[in-house]
């Protein structure tokens, strides 16, 4: 694991400001598993994001390691 990463990620604000709603996302989660899907919100230190057949993703933010833009 990168602690870089995660400690960048743990500042909300930046990812919010970083992100906008609609944006496509790649999000890689502390386990390895990789998710893209639509950016919607970040809420109560959640990231939300629409998947493909409208399935939407939560993940804490302390679980992410890293969002991309697409």
């Amino acid at each position: 694991m990168n602690n870089k990463h995660s400690s960048k990620i743990q500042d909300t604000a930046k990812l919010e400001d970083e992100l906008e709603i609609g944006h496509e996302i790649t999000i890689k989660t502390r386990d390895g598993k990789i998710y893209e899907g639509i950016f919607m919100a970040i809420h109560k230190g959640h990231l939300f994001a629409v998947a493909s057949l409208g399935i939407i993703f939560t993940f804490p933010i302390n679980a992410i390691v890293n969002v991309i833009k697409l």
